[in-house]
């Protein structure tokens, strides 16, 4: 049987999770898969942290018609546009005070002053004890750090998602479909905000989201200025009231490469292969050489 289109899965998705009517889909935005293809081993996505000093001034924020950093006060981030600055520092700069990397299978961090105070808090459900940041637990400092998450996320399932970031201070998040279209939630600055607050990609554009199977690239990236700090990031899967935390094994820091039988370009041969088969081809002519050397 052939296996249903596009339109015709996400129709039925919607329809299962009561949200259509008058014979057509709901507000609910859809969003095409980045990349079909399939499902490959995963393991988390590429992450990347830096740690500044608190008393570096860079922040290009504009505030009250005045650019942050060029105040007296103005020290450390102050806007998530600040982030590439911080990642621009060269080693050895004085204002670096730390870096990390590689790829991560969770997307679940704190700092050890959000571990202390609301961590062991109760009455908020997303408060809780989460791993610490790799540059606050090597440096100690608790402020002034940024991180960056990236790589893509395997939809097993049609249906109706949402997404959702618990975070102090402020962060920016971008699911990407195909042809780079995206759909997006963020909070620019902590400036004006109540701290800790919770954020969905529906709230910011009017309904869960319908996906295909297939790939979707994810983009996050958060800072925390200071004092507590936090970011999680979870999701409600098709049917499922829970938030909860994306399974890292549905995370990938690359695409899978495409094979041939799913229409993938014929590979290049490998330097190594290219001398085993020179050295064949030699050894083959020597061969026929002293074949007829011997027959003369």
């Amino acid at each position: 049987m052939p296996r249903p289109d596009r339109k015709t899965r996400i129709l039925a998705a919607l329809a299962t999770a009561g949200l259509l009517y008058c014979g057509s889909a709901s507000a609910a935005p859809l969003l095409d898969p980045y990349a079909a293809r399939p499902e490959g081993v995963g393991g988390g996505l590429n992450t990347e942290w830096v740690q500044v000093a608190d008393d570096w001034h860079f922040s290009n924020y504009v505030y009250q018609g005045e650019r942050i950093g060029d105040t007296g006060w103005g020290s450390g981030f102050w806007g998530v546009g600040d982030i590439p600055a911080a990642f621009a520092l060269a080693d050895g700069d004085p204002n670096l005070v730390a870096r990390a990397g590689g790829v991560s299978a969770q997307l679940s961090y704190a700092n050890d002053l959000y571990n202390s105070t609301w961590g062991i808090a109760s009455g908020w459900d997303k408060d809780h004890v989460r791993e610490v940041a790799p540059v606050v637990a090597t440096s100690g400092q608790q402020t002034n750090y940024a991180a960056r998450f990236s790589g893509y996320l395997y939809i097993a399932e049609a249906g109706l998602y949402d997404f959702g970031i618990f975070v102090d201070d402020a962060f920016s998040f971008s699911l990407i479909g195909a042809g780079g279209s995206a759909l997006s939630v963020g909070r620019d600055t902590f400036i004006g905000a109540s701290g800790r607050d919770f954020y969905t990609l529906s709230g910011a554009n009017g309904g869960g989201v319908a996906l295909d199977v297939g790939y979707y690239a994810l983009q996050l990236d958060y800072f925390n200025r200071l004092e507590a700090g936090v970011l999680d990031l979870g999701w409600w899967l098709p049917g499922d009231a829970r938030w909860q935390s994306i399974d890292g094994a549905q995370l990938y820091a690359a695409l899978p490469p495409v094979t041939l039988e799913q229409g993938g370009a014929v590979p290049e041969p490998s330097s190594v292969l290219l001398l085993l088969l020179g050295a064949g081809l030699l050894a083959w002519h020597r061969g026929r050489a002293r074949k007829m050397t011997a027959g003369t």
